[in-house]
């Protein structure tokens, strides 16, 4: 959907609001997925070794996959690139 509105795909923070009692539900359904929980508003800002000045709008970043209960570490994850 996101790439027919032309936009790129991310996740849409179905479980980001989850009380206690709905993150065990999910859990017992799904498995356990930890994300770094990123802000909508605003932007992030650093400066990269080798790119400089470097600014990206909240609003186009998601909340990434750090792990998921598989204990498979995803290839975009920072934990997987931590490791290498």
């Amino acid at each position: 959907m996101a790439l027919l509105a032309k936009r790129p795909p991310k996740y849409d923070g179905t479980c980001r609001g989850l009380d206690a009692e709905g993150r065990k539900k999910k859990e017992a359904e799904a498995g356990k997925i930890i994300r770094f929980k990123t802000p909508h508003e605003g932007s992030t800002h650093f400066t990269d070794v080798i790119r400089g000045a470097m600014n990206f709008e909240n609003a186009l970043l998601e909340d990434f996959v750090i792990l998921k209960t598989s204990g498979v570490l995803p290839i975009t994850s920072p934990a997987w690139w931590m490791t290498i």
